[in-house]
């Protein structure tokens, strides 16, 4: 590459000018970016870290909402400050990627990693929600070049700070246990390694000390020092998005697009040269994807967490195929194509789902309007309802029979029925595409589309 600074501005013009398009493009919430907001609308206001009522989502990674709730001291609570820091990290951590794979790899693979990355359709997809994910990216693309600095160098202060990075990455999101592995094992799995014993305890030390706060809170809802992350174990459970053990390989066209296929001759390439930069990567790459194959719960934007490590891979490959052609240029024209693709599919994935929860939020801000303080809510999406509505929301029961004794003991004025989660009982859409004659006795006030379709239906109770 005869001009890398000059493709890394370009990148970065590219990458900005694509976080200010997706600045705030999406009209409703997913559940997820809902419990943040609700996470940290509470931190902000000094209520605890829960939503809704006290222990409800108090297992999630707290780093996000706290940063979140950190701008609102300063802006006050704002749904655009909310949105623009996925976007500002993922700006970050494009660049980010440049020098890390740079750092491990090369020039070449720092610039064809940073161009995977910004014309990437997952990563846009999720650049564009209020989630943790570009916020997790960034601390795992500042910890492999630090660690990497340590195990080269063996100077302490890298393992220290190495060290305090990785649990701030673990408390953005928990698959940062990935990097406590790494830390851990790199130093007797990578020959020629430089460790301070010295450096590598106090970091280890330091990355325990910062997880008090979290320690405290799982201790008090959850009775367990670990509660928190055990319960997040429960949750990923196989019910609803279950996957074989070959999953990630049937759909990785799917989270890395035609690029991905580059992967393979990366991985061998990689094992041919037998560089250190290339073990270290070989070995954050087998130990994370070990990682998603084994939780039964298997999604394709579990990949977007270890995102960078995998595009390092395919960086190999890529600039592999580009040095061993005759003809440059049509190599250059090759990789140019699939850049493209993956922007423009990335950009038509967001526009296309734009419109996704947005019935669900305009539902929410009805119920504030029309449900009295002090007056509770019954819908299976509550975080969402709960954010909007600034209500209790109770979730359905599982018992038919019981939905009115439910919503008689806790003074629900109003149930929101929705089609946007594939969590709620059998009983109420009865296999129908409409809410089952259990609604019969409440009365059917008001309804929401989305999409052209009737997306949530709202009832009236007899509560007074």
């Amino acid at each position: 590459m005869k001009n890398p600074t000059f493709a890394l501005i370009i990148i970065i013009l590219v990458v900005t000018a694509e976080g200010v398009y997706l600045y705030n493009i999406n009209q409703g919430y997913w559940w997820d970016e809902a419990v943040y907001l609700g996470l940290a609308r509470n931190i902000y206001q000094g209520n605890g870290y829960w939503i809704n009522e006290p222990g409800t989502e108090s297992f999630r990674a707290p780093l996000f909402p706290h940063l979140i709730a950190g701008a609102w001291a300063f802006t006050g609570v704002s749904e655009g400050i909310a949105k623009a820091i996925p976007v500002l990290f993922g700006l970050l951590s494009v660049i980010m990627s440049y020098f890390v794979a740079r750092k491990v790899l090369s020039k070449e693979a720092g610039i064809i990693t940073a161009a995977l990355m910004a014309t990437s359709s997952l990563f846009l997809f999720f650049e564009a929600r209020a989630l943790a994910e570009t916020l997790f990216i960034f601390l795992a693309l500042c910890f492999i070049y630090v660690h990497y600095s340590a195990i080269t160098g063996g100077k302490a202060q890298y393992y220290v700070l190495s060290g305090i990075i990785m649990s701030l990455a673990f408390l953005a999101r928990y698959p940062g246990l990935i990097l406590w592995v790494v830390y851990l094992v790199s130093p007797l799995a990578l020959k020629k390694s430089k460790v301070s014993m010295k450096g590598f305890a106090i970091g280890l030390a330091l990355a325990v000390a910062l997880l008090v706060p979290w320690i405290m809170i799982a201790q008090q809802y959850y009775g367990s020092p670990v509660g928190a992350l055990a319960y997040q174990a429960g949750t990923v459970g196989g019910q609803y998005y279950p996957g074989g053990w070959d999953f990630y390989f049937a759909n990785w066209l799917e989270a890395f697009g035609v690029a991905g296929l580059f992967a393979v001759p990366g991985i061998a390439y990689a094992l041919k040269r037998k560089k250190r930069g290339d073990a270290y990567l070989l070995l954050m790459f087998l130990i994370s994807l070990l990682f998603f194959i084994l939780l039964p719960r298997k999604e394709v934007r579990y990949l977007l967490n270890y995102f960078p490590v995998y595009l390092m891979v395919v960086s190999i490959g890529v600039a592999c195929m580009v040095n061993s052609v005759k003809c440059k240029r049509a190599a250059l024209v090759l990789v140019s194509l699939l850049l493209a693709a993956g922007l423009f599919a990335g950009l038509a994935n967001v526009n296309n789902n734009a419109e996704a929860g947005s019935a669900l939020k305009e539902a929410g801000l009805w119920l504030k309007g029309n449900a009295p303080p002090g007056e509770a809510i019954m819908s299976q999406n509550y975080p969402v309802l709960y954010y909007t509505s600034g209500r209790t929301v109770f979730p359905l029961p599982v018992d038919a029979e019981a939905l009115h004794k439910e919503a008689a003991e806790n003074n629900i004025r109003y149930i929101a029925i929705d089609t946007s989660e594939p969590t709620f009982p059998d009983y109420v859409f009865g296999g129908g595409g409409e809410p089952s004659k259990i609604f019969g006795e409440s009365s059917l006030v008001k309804t929401f589309e989305e999409y052209g379709k009737t997306a949530v239906w709202i009832y009236k109770t007899g509560a007074k």
